[in-house]
């Protein structure tokens, strides 16, 4: 039925106004039950948490914690902090002393006393002729070179060498010169080996003692102990090589004459690199005389 005049309007909007108002009415209501029950749930953790002494014991942990933290700073920070104190403050010392000794000008340097003085001369540093230049100069010991111009003397000649200064410088010696002509003669010799006939023997003879009963071909021990002192080279190095250069197992190919001679000379050689000691210090050693050890062989 359609609304007539006398009919009075619905408030519809007042019915959904107040359902509203009831809404949220009851959320305020819900959340100031669900705070007021989270203080509770607090205060409640709050009172079991001081009752069973945790609190206590985080606050001692605390206190704990501190003095760890302050100690390791005064054992580490601080000691660095007066070591380089004390570097800056001793760096800043050297520098003051440095300037306080530094002198305003460079001193000169000094003149030795065998130097001849300095010479000042109106004359200018360079001259066109030589003899200008020659003239502007003042040489050492000016008087005694007046005298020897006036008198008209040659110039002294170069000193001659001491006997010091011959002494390191030994001539050649002749029986140097022989044993050096031998040795390359040996080396030719051995180098052939195939067309080697007779043994290359020094070309020297046997000593006084030996003399009489000594081979005409080949001399005595003590003479070729003595050639072979007579080289050089001679070091203990040198009679290691050649010990192995006369050593009998290279002349096994040959006759026995000559495997028997290259055995003497191979145990010469061997008896020297036993007496020569080795170098000591400076080069000093010492050789006793050959003379006094009897030399045997097979042919004696």
């Amino acid at each position: 039925m359609a609304p007539t005049a006398l009919t009075p309007p619905v408030d519809v909007l007042s019915d959904s106004s107040a359902c509203e108002q009831f809404g949220w009415t009851l959320a305020r209501l819900v959340l100031a039950a669900l705070s007021w029950l989270a203080k509770g749930a607090g205060k409640l953790l709050s009172g079991l948490w001081h009752a069973s002494g945790a609190a206590y014991l985080f606050d001692l942990i605390l206190e704990a914690l501190k003095i760890v933290a302050i100690s390791v700073a005064a054992v580490i920070i601080v000691p660095w902090t007066l070591l380089i104190s004390i570097r800056i403050i001793l760096w800043v010392a050297k520098e003051c002393r440095k300037r306080i000794r530094r002198p305003l000008w460079p001193k000169p340097t000094p003149r030795r006393l065998f130097e001849e003085p300095r010479h000042f001369h109106p004359f200018p540093a360079a001259s066109s002729s030589p003899r200008g230049s020659a003239s502007s100069r003042t040489p050492l010991y000016s008087n005694y070179g007046t005298c020897a111009d006036s008198a008209g003397r040659a110039p002294a000649p170069p000193p001659r060498p001491t006997n010091i200064d011959q002494q390191f410088v030994p001539p050649a010696k002749e029986s140097s010169v022989t044993f050096q002509k031998w040795y390359r003669h040996t080396q030719t010799c051995l180098a052939d080996k195939p067309n080697l006939q007779e043994f290359p023997f020094p070309p020297i003879a046997s000593c006084t003692k030996c003399k009489d009963k000594a081979d005409e071909v080949q001399p005595c021990h003590h003479a070729i102990a003595e050639f072979f002192q007579q080289s050089p080279k001679y070091s203990r190095q040198w009679l290691r090589r050649e010990r192995k250069r006369w050593h009998p197992d290279k002349f096994s190919q040959y006759s026995r004459t000559i495997r028997q001679s290259a055995e003497d000379v191979f145990k010469i050689v061997q008896e020297l690199y036993q007496l020569h000691p080795p170098t000591l210090f400076g080069g000093l050693k010492f050789m006793p005389p050959f003379n006094d050890h009897p030399w045997k062989s097979d042919r004696d």
